[in-house]
């Protein structure tokens, strides 16, 4: 329904899928095991129409970058102690072993690049355009004049 709130939806979905668990008597970290490979889909899907608006309109312009960077670096130090760890132990399954983790780390790392690529060298300076190619905006007035 549109007039529904995200808060509200989240509440609901994580009811309905304890409710789902509780009704089939599995263990509670089933819920848990479920509710992160749903993350891991809403995560891989949530970056796609910001992507998608970007390519759009050929600008990034009004959109902060900050953030991405801030999502980048966390997303390359998770996988790097996920890596890390294997590599201490020798045993390498701890990946499989965690591939919720794995995959977070690695979809942010590819999404992020794309909107760095985006934001830095494909559209750095443009003005954003609509559906026909013209500008959205004026050019800024030079102030130096």
């Amino acid at each position: 329904q549109p007039g529904i709130r995200a808060g509200t939806a989240r509440r609901r979905y994580a009811g309905s899928t304890a409710a789902v668990a509780v009704a089939t008597r599995g263990p509670a970290i089933d819920v848990l095991y479920a509710l992160s490979y749903d993350k891991m889909a809403v995560t891989f899907c949530k970056y796609a129409p910001q992507l998608l608006l970007n390519y759009q309109r050929r600008s990034t312009v009004g959109w902060p970058i900050d953030n991405i960077l801030l999502d980048l670096t966390g997303g390359i130090l998770s996988t790097l102690q996920l890596v890390l760890d294997c590599w201490d132990v020798g045993d390498w399954s701890g990946i499989a072993g965690d591939l919720v983790k794995f995959a977070l780390g690695v979809i942010s790392i590819f999404y992020d690049s794309l909107f760095l690529l985006q934001h830095y060298v494909l559209y750095r300076g443009n003005a954003p355009k609509d559906a026909r190619g013209e500008a959205l905006l004026a050019p800024a007035e030079d102030a130096s004049a």
